[in-house]
């Protein structure tokens, strides 16, 4: 039997008629492919290695899922998983790797159940982080909000609770630079307090309750690096009661009172 023809040769090939000779040739052959038609009973650790070993086209992959899990070692799996990322679906959780998470995220945009066999341990800040970007804002951003609360929320679904610190949303408004109204949206209703809308405060005034404004977040506000935020914030709300959506009297007073602070130099960062 002809290399080249194995691998379409044993594709379609009903499990019984194969032989020791058809395994060997295909053994034999150096297409990577063929990993995943033989099947598992005649697989043994020797066979696989000289199959990867032996392997010539670095573009084609494999199912690992087809080899009997007791034979999927690390060094198999990490094979299976340069080839082909979404081959984390059947490397075992115990060996699932740093390394390979980060590559299933990279190639994984889209595929939001892969996620599921990313193991709870791996999970921290910079991964979820990385998660974000390749998914949703990398290379460019081009969802509308709707469609972007919607996958941040779906992301942050998967990463452990424990992660998602207070300090881990701050990560997303000051260090990846995520639409403030898509933060906001995904931010647990335990964490906005007025520490939170403060931070808040430096990139969009105009999220903050009017019943949470104070100097400190109006100065954090007039002080930002976006400093449009504290005109638009204001410019938003009207004299009036102290419901959210509007600036109440004594709120204005130390809204001009702050604003004056900015035009004179007095922000300290």
């Amino acid at each position: 039997m002809r290399h080249n023809n194995i691998v379409s040769a044993i594709e379609w090939l009903p499990e019984h008629l194969f032989t020791e000779e058809i395994v060997e040739a295909a053994v034999e052959s150096k297409e990577i492919e063929v990993l995943s038609h033989i099947p598992g009973r005649f697989l043994t650790p020797g066979r696989i290695e000289r199959i990867i070993a032996g392997s010539t086209e670095s573009w084609h992959s494999f199912e690992l899922r087809n080899i009997p899990e007791a034979y999927r070692s690390g060094a198999v799996c990490d094979y299976a998983m340069r080839k082909k990322p979404k081959n984390i679906t059947a490397v075992p959780e115990a060996m699932v790797t740093r390394e390979m998470a980060e590559a299933v995220i990279r190639n994984g945009r889209g595929d939001f159940d892969i996620l599921a066999f990313i193991p709870e341990r791996l999970w921290d800040a910079q991964l979820a982080y990385l998660a974000l970007r390749s998914y949703i804002y990398d290379p460019y951003y081009t969802d509308s909000r709707t469609d972007a609360v919607m996958k941040t929320g779906l992301i942050l679904g998967y990463v452990p609770v424990e992660v998602k610190t207070q300090e881990f949303y701050y990560g997303m408004l000051d260090g990846m630079k995520i639409l403030s109204t898509v933060t906001d949206a995904v931010v647990p209703s335990r964490f906005k307090t007025a520490a939170y809308y403060r931070k808040m405060a430096e990139h969009d005034l105009s999220l903050v309750p009017a019943r949470f404004y104070s100097y400190e977040i109006l100065h954090a506000a007039v002080c930002s690096t976006e400093g449009k935020n504290f005109i638009v914030g204001i410019s938003g709300r009207h004299a009036g009661g102290p419901a959210d959506g509007e600036t109440p009297l004594h709120v204005r007073g130390v809204a001009e009172a702050v604003q004056d602070t900015g035009k004179t130099g007095h922000c300290h960062r």
